[in-house]
């Protein structure tokens, strides 16, 4: 997947479906606006792949390093769920 970077800082009046939107959303729709036609197909396949994806915190992000770091193999799930009696 190719995706390209546009630095556009559009100035222009709002559609009517942006009046009432924060202005970061506003921006993102005109954003989405002046892609060329050429680029709308990565566009909706980066922002699906973004939407997908988890957003962790730095404190998470290092308890997740910090378990992967331990020895030992997977457990699977219903063995968890065994031992905590669920």
């Amino acid at each position: 997947m190719r995706a390209m970077i546009y630095n556009l800082n559009i100035q222009h009046r709002k559609p009517a479906y942006n009046r009432r939107m924060p202005p970061d959303r506003s921006r993102l729709h005109a954003l989405v606006d002046a892609l060329p036609d050429t680029e709308v197909e990565v566009a909706i396949s980066f922002l699906a792949e973004l939407g997908e994806e988890e957003i962790v915190d730095a404190e998470t992000a290092a308890k997740l390093d910090l378990a992967r770091a331990e020895p030992g193999g997977d457990v699977p799930l219903e063995q968890v769920r065994r031992r905590l009696g669920l």
